[in-house]
């Protein structure tokens, strides 16, 4: 790794912010002090850093004043007074040389990224796809990391925001998602980058509810919809859309009896609509997150833009560290999850199941604690919707056909009760007439 650092350049760098007044103010957002290989240079790097940001001078005076006050090894003082003091600065030329210092900072991370693939390869605990998967977001995190890029100003923030709201203004469209339930989309504001958990008890709708928002959303929303189903076979999702979209009984669909003329007809007629939906079907139980990440970027590169990613369920999810406890390895996946709204920019709808729990409450609508291994879920969803529907509890109940949408959660918005209705004949929901 000799060739992938410059100590004469570092020198150079940190002698013109010693030697030059405002000096550092041509470096403030594009240097780290993980930049600098050399320890002596990322020290006094991190001091210059201190001074600078209270408003402080950060000559050699002060910097040594501040070594001194944080009891740093003297070797590095005996360097500022001696050898440091013989490079002469060079302040024209300092942009050039942070282009430089970052580029081989970069070089240097992306090669010990491979030193830790290295390591992951030999891990037998770690299946070969999810090695790929994890250095592959290991060296993304590394080109994504420089200072410049995750810093904004808020005066160009502002500017952006006017710019988007005159244009949705104009356009006359929300920048939301549209889940295609009108008292939904009145109560929620669903945005790319953000992650919705959807979570109820066996029975509820869960997988209903997913499908229903994905056909909405693969009809309304340029791009293709990816639905990850853990817990059902590809052919049983192609029935329910079937039924859904062509209004045909869901026992006719999948019994493939009592098919009439008319639902032939219907089928028949729906066939080229359901097959122009852009949504793929990734079927593989016991699929990792590293699998799932692979699995977009070939999507990504093939299709081109993603919609709405669609997970049945978060607890199938296969854990890659099976070191870990139950609550730890949710965790990680819930986390990678959430991360893969913000890196496909679309929503990430995960379902979940819930804790056996609320079956001994006499009031079973869920509430957030019932969300199993909630903890990690509840802090990484920008919106938590729990189904109830009260018949499945109560035979008399006067609430037929009808499901509670319960907003637990919701990070830029009010909580609430959504009423829809629920045609499980039918494998959807549609809004109340």
């Amino acid at each position: 790794m000799n060739h992938l650092y410059n100590t004469g350049l570092e020198q150079s760098v940190i002698s013109t912010l010693i030697s030059t007044d405002n000096a550092y103010d041509k470096v403030v957002g594009k240097v780290k002090a993980d930049d600098f290989y050399a320890g002596a240079h990322r020290i006094i790097y991190e001091s210059i850093e201190s001074l600078a940001t209270s408003g402080q001078p950060y000559d050699r005076v002060m910097i040594i004043d501040k070594l001194l006050a944080d009891k740093r090894d003297k070797a590095i003082i005996e360097y500022i007074s001696n050898e440091l003091q013989t490079i002469a600065p060079s302040i024209f030329n300092i942009e050039s040389y942070i282009e430089r210092l970052i580029d081989l900072s970069q070089r240097r991370k992306i090669s010990e990224c491979y030193e830790r693939a290295k390591l992951k390869i030999s891990n037998f605990d770690l299946a070969p796809i999810d090695s790929w998967s994890l250095t592959a977001e290991d060296v993304n995190a590394v080109m994504q990391g420089t200072v410049s890029e995750v810093y904004s100003n808020i005066s160009q923030l502002i500017e952006n925001f006017v710019e988007d709201l005159k244009h949705n203004a104009t356009a006359g469209v929300s920048p939301n998602i549209k889940t295609g339930l009108v008292e939904l989309d009145n109560k929620t504001m669903v945005m790319n980058g953000e992650m919705v958990v959807i979570a109820a008890r066996p029975s509820m709708g869960k997988t209903t509810l997913g499908q229903t928002i994905a056909i909405n959303i693969s009809q309304n929303e340029d791009g293709v919809v990816v639905f990850f189903s853990l817990e059902m076979p590809k052919a049983s999702i192609v029935k329910r859309l079937v039924s859904s979209m062509a209004n045909i009984h869901m026992s006719k669909v999948f019994s493939g009896q009592n098919l009439d003329t008319q639902d032939w007809e219907g089928i028949m007629s729906n066939k080229k609509r359901i097959e122009a939906l852009p949504m793929i079907i990734d079927d593989r139980s016991g699929i990792t997150t590293g699998q799932m990440r692979a699995t977009l970027n070939r999507i990504r590169q093939k299709h081109g833009r993603i919609s709405a990613i669609i997970v049945d369920y978060i607890q199938l999810i296969r854990a890659t560290n099976l070191k870990d406890n139950r609550e730890g390895q949710i965790r990680d996946i819930s986390s990678a999850l959430k991360g893969f709204a913000k890196e496909f920019d679309c929503p990430m709808l995960a379902l979940s199941q819930l804790n056996r729990s609320l079956e001994n409450r006499d009031n079973k609508r869920p509430i957030m604690s019932d969300l199993r291994d909630s903890g990690s879920i509840e802090q990484d969803a920008d919106h938590i919707i729990f189904i109830y529907r009260d018949e499945v509890y109560n035979e008399r109940s006067g609430q037929k056909d009808i499901a509670e949408l319960i907003i637990g959660k919701q990070r830029n918005g009010s909580i609430g009760t959504v009423k829809v209705k629920f045609e499980g004949e039918y494998s959807r929901f549609a809004d109340l007439a």
